[in-house]
């Protein structure tokens, strides 16, 4: 996906966090290539901090986001707590279906920023 993308001045943060059995550090590492794009960075969350941080944001239902894909513009700023998404999906049981991830949508979101 990223790949359609390939002149856009584009910052990709993958943070890896341990949600559900098996996720821990080793399993992150093993998922890297998923992410293979130059541009990304990959981060491992094990405190599961940022996805505490970002469920309020978020206005999820749980108590940490994971799963998530959030876009932010070039004005976005970490203050006192994360900056709000311009638009974000999800793969979270029980949280809004409007935003819902599928690989299309996220390719239309991504365009729109990086307009």
């Amino acid at each position: 996906m990223l790949d359609s993308h390939g002149e856009a001045p584009i910052d990709v943060l993958v943070v890896w966090i341990p949600a559900i059995a098996g996720d821990d550090y080793a399993a992150a590492n093993r998922a890297l290539s998923l992410v293979p794009d130059e541009r990304a960075r990959h981060y491992w969350d094990g405190s599961q901090e940022l996805g505490e941080a970002f469920s309020p944001v978020l206005g999820l239902r749980a108590r940490m986001a994971w799963d998530v894909y959030l876009l932010f513009d070039g004005e976005a700023e970490w203050k006192d707590a994360p900056p709000a998404p311009v638009e974000w999906l999800h793969q979270l049981v029980g949280e809004d279906p409007g935003r819902a991830f599928s690989e299309g949508r996220l390719e239309d979101e991504l365009r729109k920023v990086t307009r």
